[in-house]
């Protein structure tokens, strides 16, 4: 093509296994490209007098406004039989577009898709895509964003409302429930009761109250969390097994004994 005069006005290379074309003709309203394997169009300031282009059954993808503002007095474009791909960028433009720049000559029906696979065949105009699949990565984005807020508020539910606690309660008490409630021997009783309350009320219970009931006469076998629990054992297996063992529960009822966790699990 170096040899061509730049003085052509009509200007004919369909099939001759052009991948590029980009040589200058100022005068040129007419290129015929029909049959090579370009990709893209090719760059309108090449052409400032081009008013027909014809690029058919090339390797043509697809093209924007971009392209075709190049271009400064094309009128008319034939471009089907290519292998496009039919992006939502493309397809958008395509159907809403296109014809605000240019008329397409060999009719809209010739335009169809080469990828993705399950739209290939399909005419462009037909191709319906929706918002999923135009914002794939923005949506799901927005999904995992939506799925970890949803998740923290779960987190921050339970933690407020002590879900998590009440479930290990639910447990120790179907445990409780499921040992045998009869045949208990006697001896297996070793308190007269379980003494139950708060860590603030601890120095009245432990100074005035304990040693009050322990040394009457007859003295009272007290169970204390404190004093009898067994160490390093989960704290609602010890007061689980220290209620079955003692005759009767000692609530020493307080405001902080009703604000208390293991207090309200107790009673």
């Amino acid at each position: 093509t170096p040899c061509l005069p730049s003085s052509l006005t009509v200007l004919d290379l369909s099939e001759n296994d052009l991948t590029v074309f980009n040589q200058r003709f100022p005068q040129l309203t007419m290129l015929i490209l029909t049959g090579n394997r370009l990709m893209t169009l090719p760059h309108g300031e090449l052409f400032p007098r081009l008013q027909t282009l014809l690029i058919q059954r090339n390797a043509l993808r697809m093209f924007n406004s971009s392209d075709l503002k190049r271009f400064r007095e094309l009128q008319y474009l034939e471009a089907g039989y290519n292998n496009f791909v039919c992006s939502c960028e493309f397809v958008s433009f395509f159907r809403q577009d296109v014809d605000l720049f240019i008329t397409l000559r060999d009719g809209r029906g010739n335009y169809v898709c080469d990828t993705p696979f399950t739209l290939r065949g399909d005419a462009i105009d037909s191709v319906r895509l929706s918002v999923f699949e135009c914002y794939m990565i923005p949506a799901v984005s927005v999904l995992c964003s939506l799925i970890i807020i949803v998740l923290g508020l779960i987190v921050v539910t339970c933690h407020k409302l002590h879900v998590i606690w009440y479930l290990q309660m639910t447990k120790a008490w179907i445990q409780a429930k499921r040992k045998p409630a009869v045949g208990r021997l006697a001896e297996e009783l070793r308190y007269d009761a379980f003494v139950s309350y708060s860590q603030h009320d601890a120095e009245w219970v432990e100074e005035i109250l304990v040693p009050e009931l322990e040394s009457a006469h007859p003295p009272f076998a007290l169970c204390l969390h404190k004093r009898d629990f067994q160490p390093g054992r989960w704290i609602v297996d010890n007061i689980i097994d220290s209620i079955e063992k003692s005759h009767r529960t000692l609530f020493v009822l307080s405001e902080h004994f009703v604000t208390s966790e293991w207090c309200r699990y107790e009673l």
